[in-house]
């Protein structure tokens, strides 16, 4: 597979710490304390299997705190959960770099400070400025890419490009697995096409709509 072709666009991840975030654990807490205090509730909205359990319990740990994760699939589901309490059930959360600022806008997230996070000094201002207005409410948390996964042993003709994901020979039809993420979804069918990922072309949008739906049919329900 040639990654170079089928790479598509690098996504910057964030924590981001919401309106209600009750609880910023510091290492200055002494042996004493966590052994006299009660716990200390955490909970976080994620993706599932982004955190290795065992650090969890390590930190539940040292800083005598009950980590509680939500999961969720989709960045939209992400969104909906939050919607319905306004950002006030959950002290944490992941998402995308393109969502702080509409979170921020709607007043949902609590500033965080060098002082509150001494290690944000570490992390290059090109991170932690990469989307507008996520610096001051938002650690940075890892990049990545899109790429396409396939069984050699079943698919005879090795992919090489996104084009080639969406003209599919009928042999794959209803074999196909298909993120639910809208944003990857469009940004592939645009990539496909040979224009931006991040496009808001209205004429390109609408082409890539009429590429994932002609893809459908091919696609495992």
């Amino acid at each position: 597979m040639n990654s170079k072709n089928i790479r598509f666009i690098f996504s910057l991840c964030f924590f981001a710490l919401l309106l209600d975030f009750t609880v910023i654990l510091s290492a200055e807490i002494s042996n004493e304390q966590e052994s006299t205090t009660e716990k200390q509730k955490l909970v976080f909205l994620n993706w599932a299997q982004y955190l290795d359990l065992e650090l969890v319990k390590e930190f539940e740990h040292r800083f005598n705190a009950e980590v509680t994760e939500v999961y969720f699939e989709t960045s939209e589901l992400m969104n909906g959960i939050l919607a319905e309490s306004g950002g006030h059930d959950y002290d944490l959360v992941l998402m995308t770099g393109v969502q702080v600022e509409a979170y921020r806008s709607l007043g949902w997230l609590s500033p965080i400070t060098e002082k509150q996070a001494p290690n944000l000094r570490h992390v290059d201002k090109r991170w932690r400025t990469a989307y507008q207005g996520v610096d001051g409410y938002s650690v940075p948390y890892f990049w990545g890419t899109l790429d396409i996964g396939y069984r050699s042993d079943l698919v005879l003709q090795k992919p090489t490009s996104w084009r080639n994901l969406f003209d599919a020979s009928e042999s794959l039809a209803g074999k196909i697995l298909m993120l639910k993420d809208s944003r990857d979804l469009i940004g592939m069918a645009l990539k496909a096409l040979g224009f931006s990922p991040n496009s808001s072309d209205l004429k390109e949008l609408a082409e890539a709509e009429r590429l994932l739906m002609t893809q459908k049919p091919y696609v495992k329900d």
